[in-house]
């Protein structure tokens, strides 16, 4: 019957109680997710014009959005709450796993740019990521797996990136054959529950331990042990591999978690050496610390001499990263923004020491001066500073290990989610600081002017009587003596370091430090109570959903044709039986007989109205009428 009404005429746009017009019946199939009537629709040559950008500028959706905004955007959800019915994806998509994973990065642009539906376009986002899922778990055997997370589809909708990714070398057999190009896609795309699907992780893990067959199934002693003898064996396996690639020594290096824990043992490493680095080893054994502290053109130790290749390694690196991903994929890592950071400080620091040695040695300045009488910018403090910042980010970036360990992911993963958090708390909290230290700049501009004024020239002593007042310039003189120093103040009182006796005056003005208080007591309610508290309850949140949804899964990484027909034949198959199995109801029953009432009473009154007359278009309007309704009765 569906099919007879559809091959009669064209069903159009109709105004109705129930749908919009711009509602037609492909639209309305795919909303409802009808799998046969929209193959029917399909074929008969009706389609689903894609929304023009949202910023686009042409004169339809200028002239769209000058007479009826609210509408057009309604008209651009209704549109892509079709183009993602899942029944429509696989009818006319090639590669319903690509479309899927494109229309979701699509749909959450949409969702930042037009806020005012942002809930809508998430929830649709949210379906093109489960009908991604749902197509991976039709997969029933490793080969269909394998085939479908390596399918290449070369340049995409993202630029290539694809491409631009790192790819395992490709060998005879096992994981140097998996390129894993969809995952990879999919980790583009953050489709994490795509990710996180049992099917890819089995993959992942199998692919993780190839090399230590059975490694999973020791007891936790006998792991712990291959563990501790594969990262002693790290030079010889990093020699091997430099010197005799091919050799069964040094394939072993090409196997992911052999890898990762010599890279693991080289890094650790290279904190020992930063370790002894740091209490100057050398200078220790040979008793040559006091030289040492006053040397301002100093050579480098064994240590520090080790240093420098590693660090020479780690810019080497990194440039073979950029080289292979691009510019664009790496800086999108923020964990390379942290390689940045650290090799930046290192070389900055051999800069500075390489500064200093030319200043003593080749322009014969003094060498060996006491440290008292250096410049505040002598090369080598900087040095110093630089080194010791070095130092606390390279320690930090042991915490990127965690991200392998189910108990310790989540956590390593909500750091990153809490920086967001402390950034925005950060932001409204400066906003305090400036509105509070306004005020109280404005309150204490005269007391502050005559602190200044009374510790300009104090200098530290030990003098009796004369420590009393240098430390009274050092904390209550300078706490409000200019707009800088209140900031200071009130950022530092956030850790209990600012006391309430800071605000005593030394002149018999008991109104104004009445003020001055009830202010600085003001600001501590709002920073400390509110907004503190604002802020705990905000990454309390984050690592609550870090832990429910699974995230850190995310951190762990023609046959496709044949293999995805059959993907999709199954899914279909599933959604059918699912819409047999549902039975109709005495409402479903009621609605139907009330339409056919209203209709044979429209009837009746055009026939009424013509004197009984059907005209030749009049028979074409109301046999598109009786098309309409019939085509709505069965997608409901």
């Amino acid at each position: 019957m569906v099919s007879l009404v559809l091959t009669k005429g064209y069903l159009g746009k109709l105004q109705s109680s129930s749908f919009t017009p711009d509602i037609t019946p492909i639209i309305l199939a795919a909303h409802r997710d009808n799998y046969v009537i929209l193959k029917m629709l399909l074929d008969r040559g009706d389609r689903i014009p894609r929304p023009h950008d949202l910023r686009c500028a042409c004169h339809i959706c200028s002239q769209a959005r000058r007479e009826d905004g609210l509408q057009h955007s309604k008209l651009r959800i209704n549109t892509y709450r079709a183009l993602t019915s899942p029944s429509f994806i696989i009818l006319t998509s090639n590669d319903p796993i690509l479309t899927a994973f494109e229309m979701s990065a699509e749909l959450q642009q949409m969702g930042e740019l037009e806020n005012e539906f942002r809930i809508e376009y998430e929830e649709l986002t949210k379906k093109c990521q489960e009908f991604a899922t749902d197509l991976l778990a039709q997969t029933r055997s490793s080969v269909e797996l394998s085939v479908v997370l390596n399918h290449d589809t070369g340049s995409s909708g993202m630029g290539g990136h694809v491409a631009g990714l790192t790819r395992f070398p490709v060998g005879e057999n096992g994981i140097e054959d998996q390129q894993l190009s969809r995952l990879k896609l999919a980790i583009r795309y953050e489709q994490k529950n795509f990710v996180a699907h049992p099917h890819c992780q089995q993959l992942l893990a199998s692919m993780w331990y190839e090399g230590l067959p059975g490694f999973r199934q020791k007891p936790m002693a006998a792991q712990m042990m291959t563990m501790g003898t594969l990262c002693a064996m790290f030079p010889l396996l990093a020699t091997c591999y430099m010197l005799a690639p091919q050799s069964k020594l040094g394939t072993m290096m090409k196997k992911p978690f052999i890898k990762f824990l010599c890279h693991s043992s080289s890094y650790l490493s290279f904190l020992g050496l930063l370790l002894l680095a740091a209490v100057r080893i050398e200078a220790l054994l040979m008793n040559t610390m006091d030289e040492r502290m006053n040397d301002r053109g100093p050579l480098p130790s064994l240590s520090e001499a080790a240093l420098v290749i590693y660090v020479i390694g780690f810019v080497w690196q990194e440039i073979k990263k950029i080289y292979t991903w691009g510019i664009r994929t790496y800086i999108m890592d923020m964990w390379h923004l942290l390689d940045f950071i650290m090799n930046s400080m290192y070389i900055s620091t051999i800069a500075m020491r390489t500064v200093a040695f030319v200043r003593v040695r080749v322009y014969n300045e003094p060498r060996f001066v006491s440290r008292e009488q250096w410049d505040s910018f002598d090369p080598i403090l900087v040095s110093e500073c630089l080194f010791a910042g070095a130092n606390i980010v390279s320690t930090l970036k042991l915490v990127y290990v965690f991200t392998i360990s189910p108990q310790l992911g989540p956590l390593q993963i909500s750091l990153g989610r809490m920086l967001n958090d402390i950034f925005k708390f950060f932001c409204v909290y400066v906003l305090v600081i400036v509105a509070f230290a306004f005020g109280l700049n404005q309150l204490f501009w005269f007391y502050a002017n005559n602190r200044a004024r009374n510790c300009k020239h104090v200098h530290f002593t030990l003098e009796e009587g004369q420590k009393d007042v240098y430390d009274y310039c050092i904390t209550r003189g300078t706490h409000f003596t200019n707009l800088f120093e209140i900031a200071q103040s009130l950022y530092w009182s956030t850790y209990g370091l600012i006391d309430l006796t800071s605000f005593n005056l030394e002149y018999p003005h008991a109104f104004t430090e009445f003020v001055g208080k009830l202010t600085f007591g003001v600001y501590s309610y709002i920073a400390f109570i509110v907004l503190l508290n604002m802020l705990i309850a905000m990454m309390n949140s984050s690592y609550e959903q870090i832990v429910q949804r699974v995230k850190w899964v995310k951190e762990r990484e023609a046959r496709y044709t044949v293999v995805m027909r059959e993907l999709t034949k199954r899914y279909i198959m599933q959604k059918l039986r699912t819409a047999e199995s549902d039975t109709v109801g005495a409402d479903d029953l009621n609605e139907i007989k009330g339409d056919i009432s209203a209709f044979r009473h429209e009837l009746l009154d055009i026939l009424r109205a013509n004197g009984m007359c059907i005209p030749e278009i009049h028979k074409r309007c109301e046999f598109t009428l009786v098309c309409s309704r019939t085509v709505r009765l069965n997608l409901s």
